[in-house]
């Protein structure tokens, strides 16, 4: 496996995996795409086609901010969708809560199974988890915080 994996799961018959990447803590499905942990929300919409590609299809979608399609998540339902979201704390944005503010987002993540995880792979790797910790751009303070919680938990 990867040393830059910090967390999978597989759900509704999709491969999810946590990984460090350029942009710091990313959620990555292979077959279906991938985005940047902090910015992250859940949304049931139809993307706008943008250039010339085939129109995305309607359905859930893993986003960056409000409308950037990443992930597609085809033959999810709410309760997959919940799931996905309690597991990586991508909380899931309603019409009307779209403007959830980035600290909400980023602390809805720090409540999930994968910053566990990824506070565990910290320990466990601190010599690449600390090449990483400038890669901050959406998920501010990630390592810090790895590091602080994971010294009190030591105690």
């Amino acid at each position: 496996m990867d040393n830059r994996f910090f967390h999978q799961v597989r759900m509704a018959g999709i491969a999810f995996e946590g990984i460090l990447s350029t942009d710091g803590p990313y959620l990555s499905s292979r077959m279906h795409g991938g985005v940047a942990l902090g910015l992250a929300g859940l949304r049931y919409f139809q993307p706008v086609c943008r250039g010339i590609r085939r129109v995305p299809p309607r359905g859930w979608w893993v986003v960056k901010y409000c409308d950037e399609e990443r992930i597609v998540l085809p033959g999810f339902d709410s309760a997959a969708t919940r799931k996905l979201s309690n597991e990586f704390g991508v909380p899931t944005l309603a019409e009307l809560s779209l403007a959830f503010s980035d600290h909400v987002r980023r602390e809805h993540f720090f409540t999930s199974p994968a910053w566990d995880a990824l506070r565990r792979w910290v320990t466990k790797h601190p010599r690449i988890a600390k090449t990483f910790a400038a890669c901050t751009p959406y998920l501010l303070h990630w390592y810090d915080r790895a590091i602080v919680e994971g010294k009190a938990l030591a105690l």
